[in-house]
């Protein structure tokens, strides 16, 4: 007896062919997708132009001697940015990045920007065949030039499990809250106890899956919330937290 087979269909549009073009001696991955529409890959094409391993588009617009011709501005608008921070190794979820990185279809990678901000503490071939910028070296970002990076980002991912070290996820955490970042991440309870007790300051998801789905919707403005930073913030004060000790302890 055979076994019946379920085939899923994938979402429009998505690649339905691919190929490479050759940009100098640099060959570009492109796609052709269902639609008939053709896209190429963003990380790629900026390699081919601008001879750098990184592929950070938004990095390369923002030199000096190319801000009097190119409106970096204009440019950085047009994207979605979305990065993972710190030095992110498996622990720290980057193999789920470039899983999620994977779900998402073609034409819908071509609105969004991906990155890591800090040196990846695993091996890069992890992220080949992928428009995720990150660093090369073994030179640590500057806490200014960290800080800078994360101003000009729209969502910080976090992918830490349910049973992760909460002081580890607690000092990432409060870089987005300090810096008033919304966050997507895998829900656990030490996210979901902060978002009970200070408020929401983005989106708590149970899987990659899921978090593909939010990605999605804010990609279609089906989600456009504004975060109250200013309540969170201060409930986070030590004149607040040493109140909020004092009720517990009476």
């Amino acid at each position: 007896m055979k076994e019946d087979i379920t085939v899923t269909a994938l979402e429009s549009p998505f690649a339905k062919y691919s190929g490479s073009l050759s940009l100098g001696d640099k060959p570009v991955d492109c796609y052709v997708l269902d639609d008939k529409n053709r896209v190429i890959s963003m990380r790629a094409t900026v390699k081919a132009i601008a001879n750098d391993d990184n592929g950070d588009l938004l990095k390369y617009v923002g030199v000096k001697s190319l801000q009097p011709y190119i409106d970096s501005a204009g440019i950085s608008s047009r994207f979605v940015e979305f990065t993972i921070p710190g030095n992110p190794n498996k622990a720290k979820g980057i193999n789920k990045y470039v899983d999620l990185y994977r779900l998402l279809p073609e034409s819908a990678k071509n609105r969004f920007a991906f990155s890591i901000v800090g040196n990846i503490q695993t091996e890069s071939s992890i992220l080949e065949d992928t428009d995720i910028c990150y660093e090369t070296g073994d030179v640590p970002l500057s806490r200014d030039e960290y800080d800078r990076r994360i101003q000009e980002l729209d969502y910080i991912l976090y992918f830490y499990s349910s049973d992760a070290y909460k002081i580890t996820a607690s000092g990432a955490i409060f870089d987005a809250i300090n810096m008033r970042k919304p966050i997507i991440a895998i829900r656990n309870d030490y996210f979901q106890y902060l978002f009970d007790t200070y408020g929401e300051f983005g989106y708590l998801v149970d899987d990659i899956y899921q978090m593909r789905e939010m990605i999605l919707k804010i990609d279609s403005k089906e989600m456009s919330r504004k975060w109250d930073f200013d309540s969170i913030q201060h409930k986070l004060l030590p004149e607040s937290v040493a109140t909020q000790l004092r009720e517990i302890a009476i």
